[in-house]
């Protein structure tokens, strides 16, 4: 259209103008980086990537060193899966590409640790006590992952009990006679448990020597004379004989209790003095005329 010009002169030829619109440039897409995690092997782990396209376009993501039994979905960025690696440290390395392929890449820390494994508990010797004194066994027990671990004891003879604590068994035993099979149970901070068992026998104490009295005896000088001791020990252990006072001529066997030989003494009245011993050192006296 012809125009006017200040000057009042009439225009030429119009003027055309034209105009081209540039695209901004492509910009890559951008990733949260995924904070540092930890699982247990056996077990499922999950996490899903987080990023976003500023031309939002669809993303493809990858994930390098990886542990075994983890796998990313390329189209989604979820990281799934039950990890079957052993123990480690795995430095993850993630990749997000757009559709003009322009990538970003972040990593984590992924460490993988062994399944918790329960107590090991060393399985004690069997052992004998005499009712009315100490003692005194140490369970033996120790934990893979070093936790703190709790000790219970069932079937211990009365008068011992067993530190929770520190596994220790103590006391003085009070219980009658008998064979105690004694459970243990040892457990770690996730509540594992091992067990183990051993018999502990609680004897009676030491009885001396049962010694029946001899009656008195007359014998002849010159006459053979023969007398066997009768005792016995209420543990059924070797007993030791030993006399006083016996007229000349006879012995008796340490080993057997007889007295026997030939009567040499000169007449008289013997108050003969008997003596037996069991293997503990506990010594019954008897004697006769």
């Amino acid at each position: 259209t012809p125009y006017t010009s200040s000057s009042g002169g009439t225009a030429g030829t119009p003027l055309t103008i034209s105009f081209s619109v540039i695209n901004q440039p492509n910009l890559p897409p951008v990733v949260t980086k995924p904070p540092n995690a930890s699982v247990v092997s056996g077990q499922i782990f999950n996490y899903q990537v987080i990023a976003n396209d500023p031309e939002n376009t669809a993303l493809t993501y990858s994930a390098t060193n990886l542990p075994s039994g983890l796998t990313i979905n390329s189209s989604t960025g979820l990281i799934s899966g039950t990890v079957s690696a052993a123990a480690g440290a795995f430095t993850v390395g993630i990749s997000v590409k757009d559709a003009q392929n322009l990538t970003s890449t972040t990593s984590f820390i992924l460490t993988v640790s062994n399944p918790n494994q329960p107590p090991v508990v060393t399985k004690p010797p069997n052992a004998s006590v005499t009712s009315g004194q100490n003692f005194n066994y140490q369970v033996v027990a120790n934990d893979p992952e070093g936790t703190a671990l709790t000790y219970s004891a069932t079937n211990l003879p009365s008068g011992l009990t067993i530190n929770s604590s520190t596994g220790l068994i103590s006391g003085t035993v009070s219980a009658a006679a008998g064979a105690f099979t004694v459970s243990i149970s040892v457990k770690d901070a996730q509540n594992l448990t091992s067990t183990t068992s051993f018999i502990l026998t609680v004897n009676n104490p030491n009885q001396p020597p049962v010694v029946t009295t001899p009656p008195n005896a007359t014998v002849v000088q010159g006459q053979a004379f023969n007398y066997q001791v009768i005792a016995n020990d209420p543990e059924g252990t070797a007993l030791t004989y030993s006399a006083s006072n016996l007229p000349a001529g006879l012995t008796i066997n340490s080993a057997t209790g007889l007295i026997s030989g030939t009567v040499s003494g000169s007449p008289a009245t013997y108050s003969v003095s008997l003596s037996v011993r069991d293997q503990p050192g506990l010594i019954t006296n008897s004697s006769f005329s």
